[in-house]
């Protein structure tokens, strides 16, 4: 039973709550959840459920996993955007 308490001990050292990590970014908690269940792989934020039930996820982001999540973010961010489109004027209609 010590071994379990040890081994949840190991992963909170090198691991921060959704609460943490929000707060540590100035973004919502909601964005940080979104981004962990996120269906597209390239925009995931890799995560550990430690709940003991599937019901309410307990989850733990590993730090380096954030930092190069945000990293990785800040620089798709900061890319420069295309132009955006321009829409086409319609023709005058003309009434006889």
């Amino acid at each position: 039973m010590s071994n379990k308490k040890t081994s949840s001990a190991k992963v909170e050292k090198l691991a921060v709550t959704v609460a943490e990590a929000a707060k540590q970014y100035d973004v919502s908690e909601e964005h940080i959840l979104g981004w962990i269940n996120s269906k597209d792989a390239t925009k995931r934020l890799p995560a550990i459920n430690v709940a003991n039930t599937r019901i309410r996820p307990r989850w733990r982001i590993p730090i380096a996993e954030l930092q190069a999540f945000m990293a990785a973010r800040l620089n798709f961010e900061s890319a420069p955007k295309p132009a955006p489109a321009t829409r086409r004027s319609k023709p005058k209609r003309q009434y006889v």
